[in-house]
């Protein structure tokens, strides 16, 4: 009800959306034709800016038509939206011993400003998250005892392979929170039953098979552009989103809004939680923590 009706009622905003939407929609009017889905292209020129996954999503309802609208450009992310939503509420569930606490969880997310904002736009962000939190998901099913190991470990990366082919390497992120929550619960070495190479052929394998055969049909300089540029110099230099390193210290509060109002609640809770020990609870604030941390670190 909050994020699938009238996604195509707004125009395109610039300027992001009209871009995305120009290159699903020259992917759905080449058709079939693999050279349109391999390499994407922006006004006939090779697309070298991001990966192909929320392009190839976005195109495939137009393939009938060939043309792809507002709305079907923005269904993935609202599609992404409600996925998200339904595994925090899980996520809740296995962290806490109240329901309520899950369903609280869940609701904070579908209404906090950034995410609603988002979650109903063309852009990548919702589709990368939702895949990164289904990779942390499937780490903390294992902490909890659902499922088998093998299965949960392939979860894991599949989810990250799909996220490093929805916006690059940022997709990897999970991979620092798993290492870094083993080593914040003292359990050294217990991050290598993670990393099988069989399990880094399917976070890697499928952003470097697809990478292959974009290079094999892009225009000379394509890799310089595509790689060095959007890998190391975006996160060496800040090409493109230059900001001083405590932009988040305010930005996040903003983006959480209304619900930053009850952070203070929050702390209170946590700190009651790790004096409490031990509860199923604790580790559920642990995990979440290190989660929250990595990324903001990261990212700052």
């Amino acid at each position: 009800l909050l994020l699938l009706p009238g996604l195509g009622e707004l125009d395109l905003w610039a300027p992001d959306e009209p871009r995305y939407a120009e290159i699903a929609d020259e992917i759905a009017r080449g058709g079939d034709g693999a050279s349109h889905w391999l390499l994407p292209r922006l006004n006939g020129e090779a697309y070298s800016q991001k990966p192909p996954l929320y392009y190839w999503l976005a195109a495939l309802p137009g393939l009938e038509t060939g043309r792809v609208s507002a709305g079907e450009v923005r269904l993935p992310s609202a599609l992404a939206g409600i996925v998200l939503v339904t595994m925090t509420f899980w996520l809740g569930r296995r962290f806490f011993t109240r329901p309520m606490a899950a369903l609280y969880a869940a609701g904070i997310l579908l209404t906090s400003f950034r995410f609603a904002h988002l979650a109903r736009r063309a852009q990548l962000d919702v589709l990368l998250a939702a895949f990164e939190t289904l990779a942390l998901l499937s780490f903390a099913r294992q902490e909890y005892g659902h499922g088998s190991r093998r299965g949960n470990v392939a979860l894991f990366h599949a989810a990250v392979g799909a996220a490093v082919l929805t916006k690059g390497p940022v997709g990897l992120l999970p991979f620092l929170v798993v290492i870094a929550y083993f080593a914040t619960e003292r359990r050294r070495g217990a991050w290598r039953d993670w990393f099988p190479a069989w399990g880094l052929a399917l976070s890697l394998g499928p952003a470097a098979l697809w990478l292959a055969s974009a290079l094999a049909l892009a225009p000379p300089g394509f890799f310089e552009v595509a790689v060095i540029e959007n890998l190391f110099d975006r996160f060496a230099s800040g090409v493109s989103h230059p900001r001083p390193f405590y932009y988040y210290v305010f930005q996040f509060p903003a983006d959480f809004m209304p619900w930053t109002l009850l952070w203070p609640l929050a702390a209170v809770a946590l700190v009651q939680s790790w004096r409490q020990e031990p509860r199923a609870e604790a580790r559920g604030w642990r995990l979440a923590a290190v989660w929250l941390g990595v990324f903001f670190v990261f990212f700052s």
